[in-house]
Order: structure tokens, then C-alpha cells, then sequence
């Protein structure tokens, strides 16, 4: 699993007096006056170019879609050091300064008396695709776009370092290649992206009653009985809403025009006893994603993708008919961590493992994969907040093999 890592950036150090600020919302001074100093805290950063960059940078919020990018009053650092701009009067910017003799680099929303830049990274490739190639590229939460070149290279460059989230945008679509944790100063190069692989979304937030997306391709959609939200929960452990079993809309949420549905998870104290046999306690929910026990056929689906957010972590867990036919055995599954803004994580389904201390695997991933019927996710610790936005594989679903 690519672990996603909170943003690391540059870091605004200190600052001078009440020196005006800049930057953010409509509340925010119309100009800055700052020093600014190279990596060592110490060099001015003469000649560096600095401007202002329309919309948000949040690297982190891997969320949010491609938006256009305007710039606006651009100026230099003066021999001393010194950073003299004035904002515009209206909408969100963030200030971005770049030093190329030293490729050292700042971006942030607001900024104070005292500026230090840091080591911009830059991130290269290709995209592979035998159909169209995407019109353009760019990094989800920020103001970095490409476009692609004849032979379908992309580069991207002056990134502080952190968590970036590439997107692809074609004609009629957009959609998610790859995700990369970038160091400060580190040169990505000859990176492969996959231009080609369909995802299928697995949650269906907005039809009625909650059931999972796939409802209507691979069994009737007037058929409700199938593709249920539903808990997993020993006597001793609480999910709240407690009504989520019997009503998934209590869960639903609605922040900024996004529909996502929230738990929060409290473990019991106690272990377990079930026919004599002892368990830790256990929480849980989880979506069907087939029409019956047997499972649909996800042999061709390479990674599964979720955006969420939240407080812990959680067990993804993957059902499938093959598994439940061995009695007490844990399903295949990896963990996940979440973080308190949106992140998309991606898990290979060649990191899911079945396997018990002691014991041999029953079955691998490629002999299960042949009929999967439910995902889950099960608190690990207590007490932890899951969100989740959107829930897809990579690849392709198909009804189960004879």
C-alpha cells in the first residue's frame, strides 16, 4: 500500500514585528512586506520571483479536481532580501516564490514577516496509453499543470516537498494515475504512469435507497435485497450511528457539495467468547458488492482506491466465497491509516493478504479473486472516525466464472 504521508512543505520561520501578511481569504491584508531567505535561513534570496497563483494550494486535500490557474502581480526579490507585493483585491490566491538560481522554492496561502525557501523537487515521466492521451496533467490540490509532448514525456517542476496526487483530464473525463510522496529536492525521473486502466466505483452516494454502484450492471436495479450497507460488531463494541444497519442515510453527510457517510467506532473492553472460542472485540462496516454469496469476478482488478478521512486505523477487508467456505478464517485484507483532511489511498490487491500465524493460506488472492461478495472496514483501535467519499477498483469486474 502507498502510504500517504501528511504534507512535509516548506514552513514559514518566525517573524518580524507586525509585519502586514497576505494571502487566503477576503480577510487578509492587500499586501506583503517579508524577508526572504534561501535554505540556510541566512542568504537573501535575491532575484527570486515571486507572484500570486489563483485558487488554493493543499496538497494534502488529494480531493479536490483540477481547476484553471490564473497568475497575477508578479515581482522580484530585491538585493536585501526584501518581498514587496500587493494582492489582488478580490478571490483566493497563494503566494509562490521561486529562487532557479538556487531551485529552491515557497508556496503557500498566507505568509509572514520572515520567508525560508527550501529544495523544490520535480516530478517526470511518460503516460502510456494506446487510446487518447490526456489533454493535460496536474497535481490534485495545487496550481502545477503539463501538458503532454508528442511522445507523451510530462514534467513537473518547482514542487515544495510533500503528498501529490496526479491527475489526467481527456475531453469527456478525469481521473487519478498515480499518487507520490515527494522529498525536498528530489528529481523524479522516467516515472511510468498507466494512461489506460478503467476504474468502477463501488459506492452510490446519491441513489436511493444507499446500495452499492453496481447495482443495475450486474443484477436489476429494482432489486434492493442486493448490495446493502451493513455492521459487523461483537455485543461489546459500538458503531454509531447506531441505526446505520437498518437506515445507511443516518450516516450521510454533505460538506462542500460532497456526499460521504461517516462512523465513528468504540470498542469493547472485554474479549469475546463465541462457541468457546475467544476473540478480541471487533467493529465494522461494510458494503455487499454482488448479487449473491458467490461473488462477481474480480480477477482482472490490479489496486482498490478510497477517499477518506478520519481518526485511525482501519482493517480494509475483502469477502470472498472462496475464504468463507474455510470456517474462522480471516479474509483477505491490509491496513490502512487515515488522516483528518480528504486522502485518496491505494492499496494493490498484491498486498492483501489471508494468512494466520501458524497455519497455511487456504487459497491465494488469484483463486479468490474469482468471486468477491463484500468490503469492509474494521476499527483497530478506539475510539476512530472513518469517512469515506468514494470507493473504486482498478481494472475490471466481470460476473463470476463457471
Amino acid at each position: 500500500m502507498k502510504r500517504v504521508l501528511a504534507l512535509a512543505g516548506c514552513v514559514l520561520l518566525g517573524s518580524c514585528g507586525n509585519q502586514p501578511t497576505a494571502g487566503g481569504g477576503s480577510d487578509q491584508p492587500n499586501s506583503i512586506d517579508a524577508l526572504v531567505f534561501r535554505a540556510d535561513g541566512a542568504t537573501p534570496a535575491a532575484g527570486a520571483a515571486a507572484r500570486w497563483v489563483s485558487g488554493r494550494w493543499n496538497s494534502t486535500d488529494t480531493g479536490s479536481d483540477l481547476d484553471s490557474v490564473r497568475y497575477a502581480l508578479a515581482t522580484s526579490v530585491d538585493s536585501l532580501g526584501r518581498l514587496v507585493l500587493d494582492r489582488p483585491d478580490t478571490g483566493r490566491w497563494h503566494l509562490e516564490i521561486i529562487d532557479s538560481a538556487a531551485r529552491q522554492v515557497f508556496v503557500a496561502e498566507s505568509a509572514h514577516g520572515r520567508i525560508v525557501l527550501a529544495p523544490a523537487a520535480s516530478w517526470s515521466g511518460v503516460v502510456t496509453s494506446t487510446g487518447a492521451s490526456p489533454e493535460a496533467l496536474g497535481l490534485a490540490g495545487t496550481s502545477r499543470r503539463a501538458v503532454l509532448g508528442p511522445d507523451k514525456t510530462f514534467r513537473l517542476d518547482w514542487l515544495p516537498a510533500g503528498n501529490y496526487r496526479m491527475l489526467a483530464q481527456w475531453q469527456d473525463k478525469r481521473r487519478e494515475l498515480a499518487f507520490r510522496h515527494l522529498e525536498p529536492g528530489e528529481d523524479v525521473q522516467g516515472d511510468t504512469l498507466d494512461g489506460d486502466s478503467d476504474e468502477v466505483s463501488l459506492i452510490d452516494l446519491v441513489g436511493r435507497p444507499l446500495r452499492c454502484a453496481l447495482r443495475g450492471s450486474f443484477w436489476p436495479r429494482s432489486d434492493t435485497a442486493a448490495g446493502k450497507w451493513f455492521t459487523s460488531l461483537d455485543t461489546t463494541s459500538k458503531i454509531h450511528p447506531y441505526e446505520f444497519a437498518s437506515d445507511p442515510l443516518s450516516a450521510l453527510r454533505l460538506e462542500n457539495d460532497r456526499p460521504f457517510l461517516r462512523w465513528s467506532f468504540d470498542l469493547g473492553s472485554k474479549t469475546v467468547v463465541v462457541d468457546g472460542v475467544s476473540f478480541q472485540p471487533w467493529a465494522g462496516v461494510g458494503l455487499q458488492v454482488s448479487p449473491d454469496s458467490l461473488g462477481l469476478d474480480w480477477s482482472k482488478v490490479t489496486s482498490l482506491r478510497m477517499l477518506v478521512r478520519g481518526r485511525g486505523f482501519f482493517r480494509l477487508q475483502v469477502n470472498t466465497a472462496k475464504i468463507d467456505s474455510f470456517p474462522g478464517w480471516i479474509h483477505f485484507g491490509t491496513v490502512i491509516a487515515t488522516d483528518t483532511s480528504w486522502q485518496w489511498v491505494e492499496v494493490p490487491v498484491a498486498s492483501l493478504s489471508s494468512s494466520v500465524p501458524g497455519y497455511k493460506q487456504p487459497s491465494t488472492w488469484r483463486e479468490a479473486s474469482a468471486g468477491v461478495n463484500g468490503i469492509l472496514f474494521y476499527a483497530m483501535q478506539t475510539p476512530s472516525k472513518l469517512e469515506i467519499a468514494e470507493f473504486r477498483v482498478r481494472g475490471t469486474i466481470a460476473p463470476r466464472r463457471p
